[in-house]
């Protein structure tokens, strides 16, 4: 494989999860990145796996990390993979120090799936619209509400920019 320009440290990165482990252990915390989707086409759901990072999330979000590198923690990183449905594990939580992962169950927002199929149909950034929002966030504060311990997300990019505003958080659910 040629390449026309030096590598960036997500190409090099991706070509290996020992490379993935020793960008990334430079660089994340707190970064959910969602699979792209418009509300106007939704593109075939990719095969996903409860054990593994899609590479072209982890592309992504590696190039997230990259674009914010500045504002974040660099020791963990999660990734929310939204092509697969809510009944699969799809929240990903990767350990970068040490290359440990995990992935645990997550919903979206209602809004985003208003006929409870499982799979999330929209994104929105607007107030009111219930729906979960793209891009690369921020983990903000702990607090206890109504849900137990949660935790704020401050959205990083255009996409996102209303998350602490529209109260987006992670938190445990039934």
């Amino acid at each position: 494989m040629g390449y026309d320009r030096p590598m960036s440290v997500i190409d090099r990165a991706a070509r290996t999860r020992r490379g993935l482990l020793k960008a990334g252990g430079l660089m994340v915390v707190g970064t959910m990145l969602p699979r792209a989707l418009t509300a106007a086409t939704v593109p075939a759901t990719p095969a996903t796996s409860p054990r593994v990072v899609r590479p072209e999330l982890l592309r992504r979000a590696l190039a997230a990390l990259e674009r914010h590198g500045g504002r974040l923690q660099r020791d963990r990183m999660a990734i929310v993979d939204f092509a697969a449905p809510s009944a699969q594990p799809r929240f990903h939580f990767i350990d970068l120090a040490n290359g440990a992962s995990s992935a645990k169950l997550v919903a979206h927002g209602s809004g985003s799936d208003p006929a409870h199929t499982g799979f999330l149909h929209r994104f929105s950034n607007a107030g009111g619209s219930n729906a979960s929002s793209e891009g690369a966030f921020l983990a903000a504060d702990y607090y206890v509400g109504k849900h137990g311990r949660s935790q704020r997300l401050i959205g990083l990019d255009p996409t996102n920019d209303n998350a602490l505003a529209r109260a987006i958080v992670v938190h445990g659910a039934w």
